[in-house]
């Protein structure tokens, strides 16, 4: 736990006011004790916020703090174990105490574990009198926590997206920049180089703008068109060879196959990037080992010509790399720091208009910023949530945190001010962030879940933490202390820039370690130290963890690792027993291990994702405050234990696909919101009892994945799953067992028409609620979907439906009719249903006659894609003038419709928002013509296709295996074509008269000529 002082005492007080109630006011002097430790912590909470300010500086508060904390992390254990006294004498007793009587009450009738709980709190307050006494020597100043000062209410912020495009590119520095880099990366005269690349570095200090250069720079059309593969690796001080090797195959287009060998995944990129020019971006390169040791053997047989782009703060790096050039860039002047700093605060025309009165304030501001952009961004999401007049932006110019001493040189003033700014809640949420290692992939819900494990998202008027949690995400996003991660765009993945992160674990201090690469001493260390917290995410320091130290560490209550440990026989996790938080990935965690888990009476959070348990232990039971439990991957569990039923705080349940059974009393697991792959099976005795029953009672669903519902019989049992009374389910998976190959055309088994029937039936009684916004149907082989998906007319109608998947339709003949009336869908995907031949009115259908169904067809869908729908021969859509229909559609992909013989006319006269069209292996199209809005074409393996006409505004074009192409015109806007064929030895005459810009040809064609005129014609040679 990443504890801030005034949230701790804050978190800790709350659960102490709910100790001091009137059933306990009778046990044995208790009370008085609880009584007293609530107003000590009352007392020190406003005093707090001042320690931990000056705690940065003065070594003496520095341990007053770290005393105190002592004292409080003392106390929470103490709260725990009333917490499961309590549990324990509920489920003895059969008392629902939380209904009816205070838990504590019940956990202080035994007179033994009173007096032992007295006695403990009792100490308690005799340290914290202690601690008091001390603290009174540091003369603190009583404030207020920072709340309302000047806060910009933003009430629709949680439900939106903060990222703000190009809101880091300013100036015409920038832009001179990326232009004499892109024209030294592109210039050919530089080829009589000896090796085939040459190396280009960008330097400068932490959160200068160097990472927003190369992205500049790789983004440039230029580039695009110059090389045949480009590649970005985040290199970052925690990125292992392997993970390097496996990262760079990715980005040139290739598998690695789960291969985790050096020797395996070498030859695997030399394959993939022999003979091509290639442009690779190494990010953040702190020495120059990662090149040199792993990638310089393969980039040397890249074609002549290639580029390696480097950004790196060490000019040694670029030197070691043998950089022909090296770029340093400058500090922003003060014209372009005022550019970057509107560009993080104004939000509307009238913010524009009104900011300008306020530029010389802001410039003084901005000078205290020193030209950094990282800390004019941080400075400007503080700025963004105060009101936009004189009084507030003074209010940040003359902080005394600009002027504070004592942190070093290269923590930033203007990230400490922004962080100071934060509330308590928030600090803590934004230091634990700062913990889990750089290079693991958690996405926000892990991360969100993590934090509610340790207390750190709370709330008095509602029990949806995760959507608080969600909340907090949004507030450090928008205030920049962490932004959207563009490789994981639709993915829901965040960074923290490294200047940011090395801020906050100086602020965390010794309470946390976190390995970092070519650590040496861990073990060393957790020997010497008494660390609450332990990450681990690099493979390097595992030879140096002693798992025997490790578990003597009695303080931990949290460890994270993200790469394989390997336990002894005898290992144990007994010394652990503090533990809130265990976060294990890919590890051997042997079955021996496994049922110490029970042990772990405090733990909230467990994952052990990706290990080799084969099952989980009864005992698991004993867990009660057990909250989120992720068994993903592992592959060899099988059941889950009786004892799980015990679990009755449990919020999430990561369920393996290769669980196939649950125990009966499942559905007393009232707490939970989200399950996935949870198996509908039977029990095969005369009782009839089903799994879904047990969903039954799981009002607080928001996220439900099942699986193998076609073993649910008789059909009328999933109506006991009770889908459509769930009204906060937000996200649907269903799944049979796909019968569809590998090539998705043969069968793996043939399906009775009872068993079509059965299917059918069963999907009937799921009638999900309205509430639904996410619904994926996979495996089904009915011959029809259920009703239930397109009526708006119906008791339930899916009004908030936004993404609808379809996968695996074996025996489907059509698309259900009426999904152009779902008034929220944006993405539809239809993913292998090789039984339909013909798409018709039943997917574009104007019904007159109800008057809830929207009068625009599919009016907010964005992306539309079928892919695999082999024998799919026709598709019926004629123009209608006097309807609209997919107004808003951008993206279109059909991809293995190898009987489609054309696209509709109805699509190209009504899609007129339509951008990016992808046509691969569409066998038997032969003409594409009449889509005005079109500006990027992706055409593979489309054999037949002879003609492209009238596609006004198509500017790129990427043709693939598309031998007969022979007709491209009425494409004024066209600059850009890519080539590649087998069956076509020569360039097609067709380019005689296009007025590009850029061709690529690839391997297969003979360049006849790629010559270019001034006017960008081509050559009259040609052909």
């Amino acid at each position: 736990m990443a504890a801030v002082l005034d949230a701790f005492v804050s978190f800790l007080i709350d659960k102490v006011t709910k100790m001091a109630t009137e059933e306990v006011a009778m046990l044995h002097g208790v009370p008085g004790e609880i009584s007293k430790l609530e107003e000590k912590l009352q007392e020190l909470k406003a005093v707090l916020a001042d320690a931990e300010r000056r705690r940065i500086t003065e070594k003496t508060v520095q341990r007053w703090v770290m005393m105190l904390k002592d004292v409080m992390y003392e106390a929470t254990d103490i709260l725990d174990i009333c917490n499961l006294k309590a549990e324990e004498r509920q489920e003895s007793t059969g008392v629902d105490c939380t209904c009816f009587v205070n838990p504590m009450s019940l956990c202080l009738q035994s007179p033994v574990f009173t007096h032992n709980i007295g006695s403990r709190i009792k100490d308690l307050n005799k340290k914290l009198d202690s601690i008091c006494e001390s603290g009174a020597q540091f003369n603190f100043i009583r404030m207020e926590q920072n709340q309302d000062r000047g806060m910009v209410s933003h009430p629709a912020r949680g439900k939106t997206s903060p990222v703000m495009e190009h809101s880091s590119l300013v100036g015409e520095k920038i832009k001179e920049d990326t232009v004499e880099l892109v024209n030294m990366l592109t210039n050919e005269g530089q080829a009589n180089h000896a090796d085939n690349y040459i190396v280009i570095a960008i330097s400068g200090t932490g959160g200068i703008g160097k990472t927003t250069l190369a992205q500049n720079i790789y983004n440039h059309q230029t580039i695009k068109e110059k090389f045949r593969k480009m590649i970005w690796l985040s290199v970052t001080q925690a990125c292992t060879e392997t993970e390097l090797l496996r990262v760079a195959i990715t980005g040139a287009g290739g598998d690695y196959f789960q291969a985790h060998d050096k020797s395996l995944l070498e030859p695997a990129l030399v394959n993939l990037i022999r003979d091509k020019k290639i442009f690779v971006v190494l990010d953040d390169m702190w020495t120059a080992a990662e090149w040199n040791n792993v990638l310089r053997a393969s980039f040397s047989y890249v074609a002549r010509g290639s580029r390696v782009l480097l950004t790196t703060r060490d000019d040694r790096v670029a030197l070691a790399m043998k950089a022909r050039y090296l770029h340093r860039i400058n500090y922003l002047g003060p014209q372009d720091a005022w550019s970057l700093l509107k560009k993080q605060v104004v939000a509307t025309e009238r913010d524009e208009l009104h900011i300008d009165t306020l530029k010389n304030i802001g410039l003084a501001i901005l000078g205290r910023c020193g030209g950094l952009p990282l800390a004019i961004k941080v400075i400007g999401g503080l700025l963004r949530q105060r009101c936009m007049n004189m009084v507030e932006w003074e209010r940040i110019l003359n902080n005394p945190a600009w002027s504070i001493d004592g942190m070093p040189e290269e923590l930033n003033h203007a990230i400490y001010l922004s962080y100071d700014d934060l509330p308590p809640h928030l600090k803590q949420c934004l230091l634990y962030y700062s913990l889990i290692p750089q290079k693991a992939n958690v996405g926000p819900d892990r991360m969100i879940e993590m934090w509610i494990s340790e207390g750190l998202v709370s709330s008095n008027y509602s029990d949806d933490l995760e959507q608080i949690g969600a909340d907090y995400i949004n507030e450090l996003i928008w205030r920049n202390l962490i932004e959207p991660y563009k490789q994981y765009i639709g993915h829901s993945h965040y960074i923290m820039h490294d200047v940011v992160r090395s801020f906050c674990h100086y602020m965390v201090g010794d309470d946390a370690l976190v390995a970092a690469k070519g650590e040496s001493n861990i073990g060393s260390r957790l020997s010497l130290q008494k660390f609450r917290l332990l990450s681990i995410g690099v493979e390097s320091s595992f030879n140096e963890l002693d798992w025997g130290v490790l578990q003597k560490h009695s303080s931990l209550r949290t460890l994270i690792s993200f790469y394989p440990i390997k336990f002894k026989r005898d290992d144990s996790l007994s010394g652990l027993s503090r533990l809130r938080t265990l976060y294990l990935k890919n590890s051997d965690f042997s079955p021996l291990l496994a049922n110490h888990l029970g042990g772990l009476k405090h733990l909230r959070f467990l994952t052990i994702e990706s290990t080799e348990i084969s099952s989980l232990p009864d005992s698991i039971g004993h867990m009660k405050l057990l909250q989120y439990l992720d068994l993903m991957d592992c592959k060899r569990v099988v059941r889950l234990p009786n004892g799980i039923v015990k679990l009755k705080k449990l919020r999430s349940l990561y369920l393996n696909t290769t669980i196939n059974t649950i125990p009966e009393k499942f559905g007393a697991l009232t707490n939970l919101r989200k399950i996935t792959n949870f198996p509908a099976s039977m029990d095969g005795g005369s009782n009839g009892w089903c799994t879904l029953e047990e969903l039954g009672p799981l009002s607080q669903l928001r996220n439900l994945g099942l699986k193998g519902l076609e073993n649910v019989y008789p059909s009328s049992l999933a109506a006991k799953a009770m889908l459509s009374t769930k009204m906060h389910l937000c996200r649907l998976i269903f799944k049979c067992s796909s019968i569809i190959g590998d090539d998705g055309w043969s069968f793996e088994r043939i399906v009775t028409e009872e068993e079509q029937r059965h299917v059918e039936e069963v999907f009937d009684e799921l009638c999900p609620p309205g509430c639904i916004e996410h619904l994926t149907i996979d495996g089904y082989f009915g011959r029809r979907l259920p009703e239930w998906v397109t009526s708006m007319t119906g008791s339930v109608s899916l009004e908030r439906l936004r993404i609808l998947h379809l996968r695996d339709l074996a025996y489907c003949i059509q698309l259900p009719s009426g999904l152009c009336h779902l008034p929220c869908l944006q993405t539809l995907i239809v993913h292998r249903a090789p039984a339909i031949k013909h798409v018709g009115p039943e997917l574009i259908c104007h019904n007159q006659h109800h008057p809830r169904v929207s009068t625009s067809l599919f009016p907010c869908l964005e992306e539309l894609d079928f892919s695999g729908m082999l024998c799919w021969e026709e598709w019926k859509w004629e123009c209608e003038e006097l309807i609209e229909a997919m107004p808003v559609l951008v993206h279109l992909t059909l991809d293995k419709c190898e009987s489609l013989t054309r696209l509709p006319p109805g699509l190209a006269f009504h899609a007129k928002a339509l951008k990016v069209l992808r046509l691969h292996h569409v066998h038997c199209l032969t003409f594409l013509e009449n889509f005005p809005c079109v500006i990027n074409l992706y055409l593979e393996c489309c054999y037949k296709l002879e003609r492209i006409t009238n596609l006004r505004r198509l500017q790129k074009v990427f043709v693939r295996c598309c031998s007969k192409l022979q007709v491209l015109e009425g494409v004024p806007a066209l600059r850009y074509l890519q080539l590649q064929s087998r069956g076509q030895p020569t360039l097609p005459r067709y380019l005689r008269d296009l007025n590009l810009c850029r061709l690529e040809s690839g391997p297969m064609l003979r360049p006849t000529v790629a010559l270019f005129h001034g006017s960008g014609k081509i050559h009259p040679q040609l052909g």
